[in-house]
């Protein structure tokens, strides 16, 4: 079922054309769920090898997409950029056989706390950041953290701007909305916040 649902995405969704890239953010949870998926299943003999090509193409242009634009901010990163940077630290890291992976790892390095930092300007009692917002910052947040925390490295600002945005999470959101997740999250575990 993962290899027919690659292929069929790969399909229908050449690099760079199709709704499929359209939206950054979009990108980066396709690039964590994609890998994910493949270090889940092991062994990639069980796809077929024109998919996996397919596969390794698309997160390479997702890579190449996502470092770009943030290395043409070069700066004032924010909100928006928390799930670039925080993909781009994962393609890094797990995919060590592309060209790219040092410069998207350090990139992701350098972004991520920044730009999760970004989040207390906008985050008054009021509410003024839409909750699925927030909770997909946490997420990709507390999915840099673990990885970091795994691989030996520091993410200067990540632990204390993550530790900001999950009380902001277990306050605003109702049960069903962005607090659930950290009962799961990696982060939630890390920061005892689980």
């Amino acid at each position: 079922a993962c290899g027919r649902s690659l292929e069929r995405f790969c399909r229908h969704n050449p690099p760079l054309m199709t709704w499929g890239w359209l939206d950054h953010s979009h990108l980066a949870v396709r690039a964590f769920h994609w890998i994910w998926a493949l270090r889940f299943l092991g062994d990639l003999a069980v796809l077929k090898s024109e998919t996996v090509m397919l596969t390794i193409l698309q997160l390479r242009v997702i890579g190449q997409v996502l470092a770009q634009d943030l290395e043409n901010k070069r700066q004032g990163f924010g909100p928006v950029d928390v799930a670039s940077a925080g993909a781009l630290l994962y393609m890094g890291r797990c995919l060590p056989f592309l060209p790219e992976s040092t410069d998207w790892w350090t990139l992701g390095q350098t972004v991520l706390g920044p730009a999760l930092g970004g989040y207390s300007q906008f985050m008054p009692l009021t509410g003024a950041v839409p909750t699925a917002q927030v909770r997909q910052a946490a997420d990709g947040g507390s999915m840099g953290l673990w990885l970091a925390r795994h691989s030996g490295v520091e993410l200067i600002g990540l632990e204390d701007a993550l530790r900001d945005l999950a009380i902001f999470c277990r306050s605003s959101a109702p049960p069903w909305g962005a607090g659930l997740s950290w009962d799961w999250q990696p982060g939630g575990a890390l920061m005892e916040l689980d």
